[in-house]
Order: structure tokens, then sequence, then C-alpha cells
């Protein structure tokens, strides 16, 4: 029976096992001193510090770290070489991918009608998966695929013009709206953007306008100081495919425009900035028909300690938005305190309001998985929730109540939607 060692010889085995592995690398190293290591290797032994074949380990350890790795023996001759990039072209390559899993019940009652079907439902609201590659030349390319909407989140090379500006070409977001252009949808803190914002971003359907998210262009962006700007030349259309060549309806350049200014405020920051966007041929009631569109946002970013707030303004000015003859002014806004209580928990509230000036709105247009209340021309929304972080944005939990109301209808006759309900959400990404 082996006796148990002592703490004291424990220790002592352990310090003279780790001077032993680098004497060993040594001695494999440094053919001149090779016989004093083994002298020591043998006294120590002698000693009963260690034994025979403790010793004997040691050297054969030593020998193999002494052997050159996998990466520096001579690989393969290739059997044929195809002609592509240049060796080295690719510096870096990273993978990328979202998942949130959602649940949502939400019901509406309309005042003097029947009800729609109250909607309780579980849905992958993103699946992306995306790819990054770092070029020679500080070009980089992304890709970004989400499998969800069966559609691309990003498809554009980077062009590193200097430390202070780059240039993007390909699809990627407009530079329109705090809320979708600034935030990323992995750090939403109500799981869905407001009211105001899906109405103005949103795919046009005689009600949204369709005016932001993602378009093919042209992006210039950059930093001064505390400046930031983003100035933009696209397709006037959302995209419905990447590879559309459009058409006699859609045939044109939109020009983007966003300047931000960030200062540090204490322990925290003020971020504020505005934006604009024109869309020639993207107004009216009927797409393609001549009308154009201008919006513009305004915003603010106050966080200080655990309070963080954010706020923003939009506005538009479309033509022969509400009715042939009748332009539209639609505007709307949000704002949204936000309070971490701990480093898991963490508290939200917002409410937000849109004005259609006639075009109309639907509970379903701005309340993301809320049956229709009918056609109005006013909305109002509040969501109150909790976050619970497992591993940050990475790995997180959200829940909350949501509250929509629309009202007014386009005739002038008082009438009401109300829409009540739950959403919850779980978020895997890196």
């Amino acid at each position: 029976m082996n006796a148990i060692p002592s703490p004291r010889m424990g220790s002592r085995l352990a310090s003279a096992a780790k001077l032993l592995a680098t004497l060993a690398s040594l001695t494999a190293a440094t053919l001149t001193h090779a016989q004093s290591n083994a002298d020591i290797l043998n006294l120590l032994v002698e000693k009963g510090v260690i034994t025979k074949a403790e010793a004997e380990s040691l050297v054969a350890e030593a020998r193999q770290k002494n052997e050159p790795p996998p990466a520096a023996q001579p690989a393969p001759k290739p059997t044929a070489v195809i002609p592509t990039a240049k060796a080295g072209a690719l510096e870096k390559l990273a993978f990328s991918t979202r998942l949130q899993a959602q649940y949502a019940a939400i019901g509406t009652d309309i005042d003097n009608a029947g009800d729609p079907a109250d909607t309780n439902h579980l849905f992958i609201r993103r699946a992306y998966f995306g790819i990054k590659g770092q070029l020679v030349d500080n070009a980089t390319a992304v890709i970004t695929y989400d499998f969800a909407s069966s559609n691309f989140d990003a498809a554009y090379i980077d062009w590193e013009l200097n430390d202070r500006n780059s240039l993007n070409v390909g699809l990627t977001k407009v530079p329109f709206g705090f809320e979708e252009f600034q935030t990323s949808s992995g750090s939403l803190k109500a799981i869905e953007r407001s009211a105001v914002t899906r109405f103005f971003v949103e795919p046009n359907n005689g009600r949204r306008l369709g005016a932001g998210v993602y378009r093919n262009g042209v992006f210039l962006k950059g930093k001064n100081g505390n400046w930031d700007y983003q100035i933009a030349l696209t397709n006037p259309e959302r995209i419905s495919s990447p590879t559309s060549a459009g058409n006699d309806s859609n045939n044109g350049i939109a020009p983007w425009a966003y300047a931000g200014y960030k200062q540090a405020i204490g322990d925290g920051y003020l971020h504020s900035g505005v934006s604009f966007g024109y869309l020639p041929d993207q107004g009216g009631t009927v797409l393609g028909a001549g009308d154009d569109l201008l919006v513009g946002s305004l915003f603010f970013d106050y966080s200080q300690n655990n309070f963080r707030v954010s706020s923003e303004i939009m506005s538009s000015d479309n033509e022969q938005g509400a009715a042939p003859g009748q332009d539209s002014n639609s505007w709307g806004y949000f704002i949204q305190p936000s309070y971490r209580f701990s480093e898991k928990w963490e508290g939200v509230f917002r409410y937000s309001y849109v004005d259609s000036d006639g075009r109309g709105i639907n509970l379903s247009d701005a309340v993301r998985s809320a049956p229709s209340g009918g056609t109005m021309d006013t909305l109002k929304e509040a969501y109150f929730g909790g976050n619970y972080f497992f591993h940050g944005d990475n790995l997180k939990l959200q829940f909350g109540l949501v509250y929509g109301k629309s009202q007014d209808a386009l005739d002038g006759t008082e009438a009401k939607a109300e829409s009540f309900g739950a959403r919850t959400m779980l978020q895997l990404q890196y």
C-alpha cells in the first residue's frame, strides 16, 4: 500500500515537478546542459523527492514539447491550385448568430363591433446568421441572412478610408431613426420597437410609410471628435429582393443624411441627433404614382449610472398621402425610461403616440402581433416590462405587458379599438 503524502510533502512535490519541467525543456533544447540536468534528475531520485518513473516521464514530456508543432511541418504539395485571391488576402473570418424565440398573447376589443380572434402563438422572431471577412487593403465583406424572414439583413463591402471614415457599398440600413438605425434588434429593451417607429419604417401597406430599414446603395459614414455622421444614396424602395433591378415606378435615387453628437456627462452620456430621407415616388396612397415622401427624425438618448431614457419624434411630408389631392403630415413620438436594478434585472416603460393626419393607422400596423382594430386616425401604445440577463444581451429573457388604443375614424365619427396582452422573448446571440 502506498503511503499518503503529507500536505508539506505534496507542496514540495509540486514545486519540484514544476522546476523539473523547466529543466527538462532546457535539457532537450541545449545539448551542453544535458549531462548536468541528468545529474539533477538522478539526485532528486536518490533523495526520494520523485520516483524514477516520474523522472523518465518528465524527460519524455520535455522531448515531446521540443518537437516542432504540426503547423511547422511541411504541408503536402497540392495536386491543383485554384486561381483565386492572392495568398493572405483574408486576414480574419468571423461568424455570428442571433436567435429570438417569442410568444405573444394579445386580444383586440372594438367598440360596437365584433372582435377579431386573439393572438396566442409561439414563433421565431429572428434567426440571423452572419459572416464577416476582413480582407487586406482595409476592406471587409459582411453578409447577414435572416432565416425567419427569408431575406438579407446585410450584404455589403466596407472600405475603411482612414481611422475616421469608411465607405459601404451594398445592402444595409439607411441612417434614419434612432430606434431603428441606431439600436440593434439584439439590444432592444422593450422586445419590439415603438408604434411610431413601426408606422414610419415598416413596409408600406397603404397606411405605414415604409421609409427606413434596408436598401441597396452607397453609404459614407464617419466620426470627428464628439460628432458622427452618415450620408447615403440608395434605391428609393425598401427591398423585397436584393437582386431587384427596379422598374419605372422606382427608378430613382433617394438621399439620406444623419448627424449626431455624443458627450460624456458625469458617469453617463448624452447622445442626440437628427436624420432625414427623401424618397421619390414612394409617397401617396399608391406606390409608384409619382408622389414623393420626405421624412425626418430628432432624438436624444441619455444615460447616467443605472438609469437611461430615450426619446424620438418623427414627422413626414407625404404628397397625396391621405387621399388624391390631400397631402398628409403624419407624425409621432415615443419616450422610454429604463432602470437597471442589478446586474441581472432591468425594468422598462415606454409610451408612444402616432397621428396619421388623415392617412390612417391600424392597431396591427403599429403593435406587432395585435389583431386588427379597424382604420383610425391616431394611436397610442404603452409597454411595461422587465429583462433578465443570464449573460448580458447574449442570453436574456424579456417579458412585458402591452396596451394599444386607436381612435377617431377617418370620416370624423367617434370610434376606438383597444388591444391588450403580453409578450415574452428568449434571445441567444454570439
